[in-house]
């Protein structure tokens, strides 16, 4: 399919916008190396032809070169066609692909987060980059989840690791399902995947019957400071039953012997630091989005959500991107859809992505002057209607 036009300063271009094969994967590769500004070996090409869904892709070609590539995943213009309008056909055609598969929101991690508001992309999901020194550090309130920790070698993790992620991702609004050819990926451990830190490292915890219940994933990087050990645990995954669970695996890694810091990814409302017999032990370096929500049916999203409090409100909807969506929508727990009322509040598109799974509050948004209140109460009814007890999470990257 070719696609003409005059787009931008750069004057008309044509580019054939079409899936990848897998053929073409090296030459895909490649030109994402250059837009991220990372080495592509061999491995790492056949990585990518691995997990990467080929008739999802979608490539820019230009006289045969391919400038742009996107699923929802791995998106980059090549340098030399920047501002000609790639990006918008790309993300105008991704839309329309989702629509037609029936699928009513779309996700994507984003480099930079000033490029995806503009299509309708919302940040959805927050991480905080935490920091546990090890010494002193002390659980003032230990785990009562019995049972026992039993570390994993490599030759267990596909038997083990993938289905119990899969029933405990379920804890958390907003984890993704790993594929197959992923988690394939997670138990090879590529070595150009490491950072330069060891090899991957697994535990699981095991309740009392035996069953696991938990496990927890992490590298090291093995440091000596004037012949003192010093050495850092970087925590990858790290999924429980419930909270006990979550508190023994902490445990676990406060334990390892010659470690004296802990560092990683966790959701904004980690409980461990509650435990702690001084909270402060537990730093927050950082804090992140990760999961942006673009809501392509909005409808069909919304009825797909469960909700805490029995009511429903009248959004009002601006989508500039596909106008289609524009209008007032009536959301709650009985039927979303359409509505011919009024609005209680009006936000664009954006905005209500972030909402969708209750990580930001229509509040949070009114006093950025993102959301707009047309009835009076309406902000917090919205925020009760849309809250959820923890904080969205996603540790999956895609």
């Amino acid at each position: 399919m070719r696609r003409h036009g005059s787009l931008g300063d750069a004057g008309p271009v044509s580019v054939e916008i079409r899936p990848i094969t897998p053929d073409e994967q090296g030459h895909f590769s490649r030109r994402l190396g250059t837009a991220f500004g990372s080495d592509v070996t061999a491995q790492r090409i056949e990585t990518h032809k691995r997990i990467t869904e080929h008739e999802r892709s979608l490539s820019a070609w230009d006289g045969g070169e391919r400038v742009r590539s996107a699923g929802v995943t791995m998106v980059s213009v090549s340098p030399t066609h920047r501002r000609q309008g790639i990006l918008r056909s790309f993300m105008d055609r991704q839309l329309d692909d989702v629509a037609e598969r029936g699928e009513p929101i779309a996700v994507l991690t984003a480099s930079e987060g000033s490029i995806y508001r503009r299509f309708g992309y919302g940040p959805a999901t927050w991480w905080a980059e935490v920091e546990l020194p090890i010494e002193g550090a002390e659980v003032a309130r230990p785990s009562t989840a019995g049972g026992r920790m039993r570390n994993l070698s490599p030759d267990d993790w596909a038997k083990v690791v993938p289905p119990l992620f899969e029933r405990l991702r379920h804890r958390y609004v907003g984890e993704m399902k790993a594929t197959d050819a992923m988690w394939a990926d997670w138990c090879d451990d590529p070595e150009w995947n490491r950072g330069g830190l060891t090899g991957r490292l697994v535990a699981v915890h095991e309740n009392a019957d035996g069953e696991a219940d938990g496990y927890v994933s992490w590298r090291a990087k093995n440091r000596w400071d004037h012949s003192l050990p010093d050495s850092e645990v970087h925590l990858e995954d790290l999924y429980g039953a419930d909270d006990e669970v979550e508190t023994a695996l902490w445990q676990h890694l406060m334990a390892i012997d010659l470690v004296r810091t802990v560092k990683g990814a966790r959701p904004v409302d980690e409980q461990l630091r509650w435990r702690l017999a001084e909270p402060r032990k537990l730093k927050v370096n950082h804090v992140g989005d990760h999961v942006w929500v673009r809501l392509v049916d909005i409808a069909a999203a919304f009825t797909a959500r469960s909700y805490d409090v029995d009511d429903a409100v009248v959004i009002g909807v601006t989508d500039p991107f596909r106008p289609a969506n524009d209008g007032a929508w009536r959301i709650g727990a009985d039927v979303c859809g359409r509505s011919d009322g009024e609005p209680d509040v009006t936000l664009d598109v954006a905005d209500l992505g972030s909402l969708y799974l209750g990580g930001v509050t229509a509040s949070q948004l009114a006093r950025a002057g993102l959301v707009r209140e047309r009835t009076p109460g309406a902000l917090r009814r919205v925020d009760r209607l849309l809250s959820v007890p923890v904080a969205p999470w996603c540790a999956t990257h895609f």
